[in-house]
């Protein structure tokens, strides 16, 4: 065993068995009792930042134990959304709204996947 961190090793172990395993994955059930979680819904105008992150860890961490506790569980998926700062964004770099929301959509996708964020519906 190493004597020093290494997150990035270490990270990448789990993302990987995660992705495997489709940990994150729906899997309707009936039979399981639900539960629907709401954040506040940030809109995609810019760079993902800490703060992104910072208000949406308490619902993906309730979502979480939820679903270890056999629950089905709803957190939406945050970065689809419209709105007046995503359109003055896209505005004042000179792109279209929805082409802009979409982009940044994907880019804050992947910036916050080596976290794990816990989404959907399972």
């Amino acid at each position: 065993m190493s004597e020093r961190y290494n997150p990035a090793a270490i990270e990448t172990k789990w993302q990987t068995v995660w992705e495997e395993q489709g940990i994150d994955k729906t899997q309707m059930d009936e039979g399981k009792p639900k539960w629907y979680a709401l954040t506040m819904l940030p809109y995609p105008s810019g760079d993902l930042h800490t703060g992104h992150w910072y208000a949406y860890t308490p619902s993906d961490a309730a979502a979480r134990f939820k679903r270890m506790h056999g629950l089905q569980r709803l957190l939406p998926d945050w970065f689809r959304c419209l709105g007046l700062p995503a359109e003055n964004a896209a505005i004042k770099r000179g792109a279209h709204p929805a082409q802009w929301t979409w982009a940044t959509s994907r880019a804050c996708a992947l910036l916050i996947a080596p976290h794990g964020r816990d989404v959907g519906l399972g």
